[in-house]
């Protein structure tokens, strides 16, 4: 429990300094790849915002996505990268390889798929090299370039909207 609240702590500094220190680009580089990070436990239907490489006309290779849970105990059958509290030192540095790579790979677009504020998706998105950042009513707006007023369980006019809005700034 103790641990639990260090790791926490760490987190929300380190997502503070994340926060300011973001830059956007100015540059409208147009759509190749797409990062999207999804809290399961609240959304299970992540397949659905997959399918969102069709509505962009990008290659499935192209999209990468993160789960996030509480427990990953949960899905022990998930093909589909999982991240925890527990893939974190209490220091707030990442233990897992496969979180170091995904947040190494740089996206033109990364889409935050969770409506609450929560420290580690907030980290993750905080450290995501994306010039643009898509994000869903209920989260930090901090983080995100566009908020989408959606239910997070209505998909398709989430996809709808996101493509009309990348149109819109000329990245697709």
């Amino acid at each position: 429990m103790i641990l639990r609240n260090i790791k926490l702590s760490f987190l929300k500094r380190k997502l503070k300094k994340a926060a300011l220190v973001r830059t956007r680009q100015r540059k409208n580089a147009k759509l190749k790849t797409i990062g999207i990070i999804v809290d399961i436990d609240h959304f299970e239907a992540y397949e659905e915002v997959m399918s969102l490489s069709e509505n962009l006309a990008l290659k499935p290779k192209n999209i990468s996505v993160l789960c996030f849970t509480e427990n990953h105990k949960n899905y022990l059958n998930f093909e589909t990268p999982l991240f925890t509290l527990k893939d974190f030192s209490w220091n707030g540095i990442l233990k897992k390889q496969e979180l170091k790579d995904f947040v190494n790979k740089e996206f033109d677009v990364v889409i935050g798929y969770f409506n609450n504020s929560n420290p580690c998706l907030d980290y993750m998105t905080a450290i995501l090299k994306a010039p643009f950042k898509i994000g869903l009513q209920g989260s930090l707006t901090d983080l995100f370039d566009l908020i989408i007023n959606v239910d997070i369980n209505d998909t398709e006019v989430f996809k709808n909207e996101a493509v009309k809005y990348l149109k819109i700034l000329k990245k697709i």
